[in-house]
């Protein structure tokens, strides 16, 4: 039942803060919305610190966070405070005097100092400073290289005491400030690349479809001059060509109409491009209509398939 009772109060834990950073990332993005200001921003920190305090001794509990944090696009930082068992039981006790409540067994504070997964097992200690994540890295440990590693910041509990309270927090800000100017780079990075892929496909796409055109223009002055060849008064000759001409530019504009509004047009795909065969059969079916109107003898069969 107690292990029951655990797993719920986790999962609420997690939701509450899953809320919380969903709330927080809408009010970002509209924020962005309204200022423009999102591919001209200083690289300072300007936003929400989300604190949450909580003894999440498994890794797997602190993985859990930083899952939710990747997925809203925030900055995940795991503050881990060292504390030897000695002053542990020590702070326990003063701590219940001062509150007049009961302190946890000794037994409790021993398994969760055995049970505890630290974030990595090769420490720089500096009292009261931040170890860098370069110096983490440095040290070789196969989890200090896993990516949500690469904030993490130890501290040695001795040093630390209810002064030290607006420090800590000037610490805090100053571990995620590294964290927040790379994510706003690589954000940056990332639009660009996405604009230069994006270049890259439109113009690939203009190559293809001009291509095309050139193929079905060549296509279609080849038809309209076999037409034209068939008709033997001159003067019915011009007139000919004046209108196959025409219904040709018309076919080509319809051919440009159809690839620009096609679906695979914003794809950067060739097949937006109506069918070249599907256009000289138009072309044929017309031209034949107009020469009969035009009391002009055709020979059809003289085309080439």
């Amino acid at each position: 039942m107690r292990n029951s009772s655990f797993k719920d109060d986790r999962a609420s834990v997690l939701d509450r803060l899953d809320r919380l950073l969903a709330q927080l990332t809408r009010t970002r993005r509209r924020t962005h919305q309204c200022t423009k200001r999102a591919e001209n921003q200083s690289l300072t920190y300007g936003g929400d610190i989300i604190l949450l305090d909580d003894n999440m001794y498994y890794s797997s509990m602190r993985h859990a966070c930083y899952r939710l944090a990747q997925q809203h696009d925030a900055i995940f930082l795991q503050l881990h405070v060292v504390c030897d068992l000695a002053t542990a039981h020590t702070r326990n006790v003063s701590r219940a005097k001062a509150t007049g409540s009961k302190p946890l067994s000794t037994d409790v504070l021993d398994r969760m100092h055995a049970r505890f997964e630290a974030p990595c097992h090769c420490y720089a200690y500096l009292p009261c400073c931040p170890v860098h994540p370069e110096a983490m890295l440095a040290t070789g440990n196969t989890q200090a290289h896993r990516a949500w590693y690469t904030y993490t910041v130890v501290w040695d509990a001795s040093q630390l005491d209810a002064r030290h309270e607006n420090t800590v927090h000037g610490w805090i800000r100053q571990c995620l400030l590294p964290a927040w100017q790379q994510m706003a780079r690589q954000q940056t990075h990332g639009r660009a690349e996405h604009m230069h892929e994006a270049l890259a496909a439109e113009q690939e796409r203009v190559r293809v479809s001009t291509d095309k055109l050139h193929q079905l223009n060549i296509a279609l002055n080849r038809r309209v001059g076999q037409r034209v060849r068939q008709t033997s008064d001159n003067g019915n000759r011009q007139a000919m060509a004046r209108v196959l001409r025409t219904l040709k530019d018309r076919l080509l504009q319809d051919a440009r109409q159809a690839h620009v509004h096609s679906p695979n047009h914003a794809a950067g795909t060739s097949d937006g491009i109506c069918a070249v065969d599907s256009l000289l059969a138009r072309f044929d079916a017309e031209a034949e209509r107009l020469t009969r109107a035009c009391g002009v003898a055709s020979r059809q069969d003289a085309l080439p398939p």
